[in-house]
């Protein structure tokens, strides 16, 4: 299997312009991963990533995140366990665009996988922890 590593994350705002170095883990290409970037605070200067990826031999979500311009050690959230072997996983980020710093939007912070009862699993990034959101009715094995 080809692993490779991912130094993909840029960060730009209004005032400066920043190329922030990718994690120093390597994914294979076919391996399920999603980003999502917050604010550290409400000026939206500041940026935290976080990437979500399940690993090839376990069906856990591992969890790595950046702050103060460095990444932290994978973990693996309660909220993160049990998803489907081989699933999808998307994360949403508030609105940015070149000109407009990432709103300070925390309600926004969420991602979505495939448990292993194969339903949608909602989770939320929320004061400092993943909170388990449950399952998202109607979409999934019934």
């Amino acid at each position: 299997m080809e692993l490779q590593y991912v130094p993909f994350l840029r960060a730009s705002t209004t005032t400066n312009r920043d190329t922030i170095e990718g994690p120093s883990v390597a994914f294979s290409r076919t391996q399920s991963i999603s980003a999502l970037a917050m604010p550290q605070r409400v000026d939206g200067i500041h940026l935290n990533f976080h990437l979500l990826y399940q690993e090839v031999d376990d069906s856990d979500i591992s969890w790595l995140w950046r702050n103060a311009g460095q990444w932290r050690e994978p973990a693996k959230p309660e909220p993160l366990k049990g998803a489907m072997k081989g699933t999808s996983i998307a994360c949403l980020t508030a609105a940015s665009w070149w000109d407009k710093e990432l709103a300070h939007e925390r309600e926004m912070s969420r991602c979505y996988y495939f448990g292993v009862e194969g339903r949608l699993r909602s989770v939320h990034r929320k004061d400092g922890q993943w909170l388990d959101l449950g399952v998202v009715d109607g979409i999934g094995l019934q």
